[in-house]
């Protein structure tokens, strides 16, 4: 099946430093970008699979950026044939990766939110840490697939979360939430940063998702995002899955 995405991040209208990370198909970006400098997409096709993931820097001073960077290196290198279980490991992996840095450097916690998306052969392993999200838009309707890790918090102020990576094991079993399930033709999954979620209602998000292709609708959302005040750093990535009609359209152009 082929792919079509696009992706995009940005440091925000507030924040001094883009704390978000994210890979595509093995390339992320360097510690400390402030993102990218415009919308990137392409296509691929799935039979060998393709990886995608969203990571969100916390902690502040406390070097969120290189939490979130070390998690996308591993995600880099994670086995797409692994499925399910490659996700878990990455997320393990990252998660030690992060707790020695943040041992080594002395700090008092450094972690990161993960959202990872693994399609193969028609199928897709979903694995999130933390409160960045996935959805998945089908024939016109936009289901969460994530679960947000995040407990009770106080009126007007962000819910903390209770799992993410960068937790020592000592301290806490590390849980993400994996689940696998079908890629339609038409099928779109979008991982996406808080920044994104807490600037644009899900309902707008799916209004943009339902009435443009990939490139376009990440850029129309990161517009938005920042236009409603771009509070925190902002990624987002949309993979679609062909539908049948392009498919046609395709091999019409292609003869």
């Amino acid at each position: 099946m082929e792919l079509s995405y696009a992706y995009a991040s940005h440091q925000g209208n507030v924040r001094r430093m883009n704390q978000d990370n994210l890979i595509c198909l093995g390339h992320y970006l360097p510690m400390g970008s402030m993102g990218t400098e415009d919308v990137i997409s392409g296509a691929v096709q799935d039979q060998a699979g393709a990886l995608f993931g969203v990571f969100d820097g916390m902690g502040g001073e406390q070097r969120g950026e290189a939490a979130s960077f070390l998690a996308a290196q591993h995600a880099s290198v994670t086995d797409p044939g692994g499925k399910g279980q490659a996700l878990l490991q990455c997320c393990l992996e990252a998660n030690r990766a992060i707790c020695a840095f943040t041992a080594e450097n002395g700090l008092k916690i450094c972690g990161t939110t993960a959202a990872m998306a693994l399609f193969r052969a028609g199928r897709a392993w979903l694995c999130n840490v933390g409160d960045s999200r996935i959805y998945r838009l089908r024939q016109g309707s936009m289901t969460q697939l994530s679960v947000d890790h995040v407990m009770p918090g106080y009126p007007g102020m962000k819910p903390p979360l209770f799992q993410f990576l960068g937790i020592p094991e000592t301290e806490m079993r590390l849980e993400p939430q994996i689940t696998e399930t079908e890629v339609l033709p038409g099928d779109g999954y979008l991982l996406c940063s808080d920044g994104l979620t807490d600037m644009v209602e899900a309902g707008g998000i799916q209004a943009v998702l339902s009435s443009m292709p990939p490139r376009e609708a990440v850029r129309q959302l990161m517009a938005r995002a920042l236009e409603n005040g771009g509070r925190d750093n902002v990624t987002a990535i949309y993979v679609q899955a062909a539908s049948p009609d392009r498919k046609r359209l395709f091999r019409f152009f292609s003869s």
